[in-house]
């Protein structure tokens, strides 16, 4: 009696919010629609969908309207209680047709809220630009997708998520998977192209296994804005979020970011007051490739692109003997920014929040190919076992590219298996600049006669406070032409890289692949160099977070109290130090 009381409340309840069902239910009560279309065009605010079966159809949708999908019956729909499995829409009802067409102008904003559905199967076709999964085209919607599934949908242009030119767009892509979608052009998995338009991928999104000619995960063009904060622990528990797997045949294989389009990845709290993000786990760029340009990322035309707190890992660029850019290729005054955010916290326990490892190329730059005006920005990072033929960590060339680097460990990069082929860690040419500043550069895998850092044909380095250290290898290649500014750097030889305070020693470095390359006790780089915060701004702290300048008072000062590298050593000193006060 309890019971029927209280469903009969839930259903009347229901009602005075216009609820109503679409399917055919096993003997549990009676849905109010056997098409979605047909709810849609009722006019009703809620439409919750069976997922006992496939609907065939492609929707078109011109209004506000929430649809709910996973209901196991009509009954359980009625009452809201939601099961297992998402409810599948195959847009294979109309060739060339996407799952659904936002189709609500330019007038209005009307809100779209889309849970747990499937919507797969949208074809394109010879005769135009058509399938899709959702196709927003140039309507204005502020549309959220959450727990659902966008996959196995074709097009030219965003097989998965497409938007075009309208006036107003924001999509929020919430604990949702866009998988195996196909575009011949560009954007397999989404594709925008207007500074209106706002992609927000959050929680544990994936943007996986999508293909396209340019743009693999997402091509984004025109001042287009995307926001992904989508992270998991790939390498701890095989979660999976984030940009994953992805595949171009040109260039970008994670994506394609062009003419003023802006992607900003956060891996920590972001946003006004920090109420915004997951500290917990990074946000992730990971195993993309590209068959040409730039595996993860490929950005052009000034193009920025910010990552904080992110895992940039195993991303490829590859072409027999030419590919560029294993992680990043960055063109024509676009900008990369890669850094710690602003918080003592991370998904590190090491407090490395930012890490580059193990993307590869066959060419130029295993981890960023930069070039024509590109702007590079690494801060605070740990960048290892990145693999290319020339600078496999970082290729640079052309006039008025520039790149600025400070507190790095950068250690292990090269093939271990083919040292002979490893030509510098950082490599420039053709007038490229360079500024290092407290930098751990060792152990990287160099081939005879090459060197730790190679500037080329009119190009200038500026390195200070930083530490270049590879046993066999010179510390640097130069032509006449190129310029050198060094101070303070502790050196493995001292005949290449001439400055003020270059210091043939030991760094006493405590070799730890999980934690990076710190200073030993014994370590020449305590208390070595000149405080540059003053200067530099963001040189406060070490990699660590660690305040710097620290006083070692077991060590005579060089030119100040500032250590060499990426690390300032309490080594030395009382316990407490050691534990940053705590």
């Amino acid at each position: 009696m309890k019971n029927y009381i209280l469903i009969t409340f839930l259903l009347f309840s229901f009602n005075l919010v216009a609820v109503v069902t679409v399917g055919s239910s096993p003997g549990f009560g009676t849905c109010t629609y056997t098409t979605i279309q047909t709810a849609i065009d009722s006019g009703e605010a809620e439409i919750r969908v069976l997922n006992n079966q496939d609907f065939s159809e492609n929707l078109n949708i011109n209004r506000s309207v929430i649809i709910k999908g996973g209901y196991n019956s009509c009954l359980s729909a009625q009452v809201d209680s939601v099961g297992e499995n998402k409810t599948v829409i195959r847009g294979n009802n109309v060739i060339g047709a996407p799952v659904i067409k936002i189709n609500t102008g330019l007038t209005t904003l009307p809100i779209v809220n889309l849970y747990r559905l499937q919507l797969s199967d949208a074809v394109d076709t010879a005769f135009s630009d058509g399938g899709r999964g959702i196709n927003i085209g140039n309507s204005n919607v502020f549309l959220q997708i959450i727990d659902s599934l966008i996959s196995n949908n074709s097009a030219e242009k965003g097989a998965g998520i497409y938007v075009d030119d309208p006036d107003d767009v924001t999509v929020y892509l919430t604990n949702s998977i866009v998988n195996g979608n196909t575009a011949s052009i560009q954007g397999g998995g989404m594709y925008c192209a207007n500074s209106n338009t706002n992609f927000i991928i959050e929680g544990s999104s994936l943007i996986k296994e999508n293909t396209a000619f340019d743009g693999g995960g997402l091509f984004a063009t025109f001042s287009c804005n995307v926001t992904i904060s989508a992270g998991a622990h790939i390498l701890i528990n095989g979660a999976e979020a984030g940009i994953m797997n992805n595949i171009a045949n040109n260039a970008g294989g994670g994506l394609y970011v062009d003419l003023g389009a802006s992607i900003k990845f956060y891996g920590n709290r972001y946003g006004t007051g920090g109420l915004l993000g997951d500290p917990s786990v990074p946000v992730v760029l990971a195993n993309n490739h590209a068959n040409q340009k730039g595996g993860g990322i490929y950005a052009d035309r000034n193009a920025t692109i910010t990552i904080e707190d992110g895992l940039i890992i195993n991303n490829k660029a590859e072409n027999n003997i030419s590919g560029k850019g294993g992680a990043f290729y960055v063109d024509n005054g676009a900008e990369l920014t890669i850094k710690k955010a602003p918080y003592a916290e991370c998904w590190n326990v090491n407090n490395h929040c930012s890490s580059i490892s193990h993307n590869w190329t066959d060419f130029r730059g295993g981890a960023v190919y930069a070039l024509r005006g590109a702007k590079i920005n690494i801060d605070n990072s740990r960048i290892n076992a990145n693999v290319a033929e020339s600078g496999s960590f970082a290729y640079m060339q052309d006039l008025t590219t520039q790149a600025q680097l400070k507190n790095n460990f950068i250690f292990e990069n090269g093939n271990s298996f083919a040292s002979n082929n490893n030509k510098a860690v950082i490599d420039l040419s053709d007038s490229a600049t360079v500024e290092i500043y407290h930098n751990t550069i060792a152990n990287n895998y160099i081939a005879n006669n090459n060197a730790a850092i190679s500037i080329l044909t009119s190009s200038s380095l500026m390195i200070k406070n930083s530490i270049v250290y590879n046993d066999n290898n010179p510390v640097l290649i130069k032509d006449p032409n190129s310029a050198i500014d060094a101070e303070c750097v502790v050196v493995n030889e001292p005949l290449t890289l001439l400055g003020t305070v270059i210091i043939d020693g030991q760094p006493d470095l405590i070799d730890d692949v999980i934690t990076g390359y710190h200073l030993g006790g014994n370590s020449e780089a305590i208390d070595l160099c000149a405080n540059l915060d003053a200067q530099i701004i963001g040189l406060s702290t070490d990699i660590d977070g660690d305040i710097r300048p620290f006083d070692d008072l077991s060590v005579s000062n060089g030119l100040g109290t500032a250590d060499a590298g990426a690390d300032e050593s309490y080594f030395n000193n009382d316990v407490i130090f050691n534990n940053d006060f705590e």
